[in-house]
């Protein structure tokens, strides 16, 4: 005969269980269905947000609205067969200006936060319709689009949403 109490604790277990089990469910799911994928961070060009060998998830879109402040992952526009991973600092229809080695979005008069870019000269770019325009967060460390321009939206392999190892710094990526 099966008590009150053996009976709570069954359903007790149930629900745990349930409550376990349905979000490893759509983990698994949006890994199967490449809707995310696991990343590796091989550079140091967004140091200190992410080091080499950091572990993040990758969520893959093909539409993306406004993605200024997001790290992005990219075919490398060199042609190697390598993915960079480097912050949106500007999206397509805007304005970058490089000036005494800070950078300047649009019309603003006040620069974007960040270390100062060293020797590099002044400069300014248009960022197109389709096109954003990408930096590393370790600035004098960094192949971004100071060097090599923007980049096409069509390039964006996925935007970097959590670091899940190491496990000491796990967590969302933040704006």
């Amino acid at each position: 005969m099966i008590t009150m109490a053996r009976r709570k604790i069954s359903i007790v277990r149930w629900v745990i269980s349930f409550l376990v089990l349905v979000p490893l469910v759509f983990i698994w799911a949006m890994f199967l269905s490449k809707h995310w994928t696991n990343y590796e961070v091989i550079s140091a060009s967004m140091s200190p947000t992410l080091q080499v060998g950091d572990r993040v998830i990758m969520k893959e879109e093909k539409h993306f609205d406004n993605l200024r402040d997001e790290i992005i992952a990219f075919k490398d526009p060199g042609g190697e067969d390598t993915a960079l991973t480097k912050r949106v600092v500007a999206d397509q229809n805007s304005t970058v200006r490089m000036w005494n080695g800070q950078v300047f979005i649009d019309n603003s008069k006040d620069p974007l936060p960040g270390e100062h870019i060293d020797n590099v000269p002044n400069h300014l770019w248009d960022v197109g319709a389709g096109e954003v325009f990408v930096m590393g967060d370790n600035r004098n460390n960094s192949h971004d689009s100071v060097d090599f321009g923007p980049i096409q939206r069509s390039s964006i392999l996925g935007v970097l949403t959590f670091r899940y190892w190491p496990w000491s710094r796990s967590g969302r990526l933040s704006r």
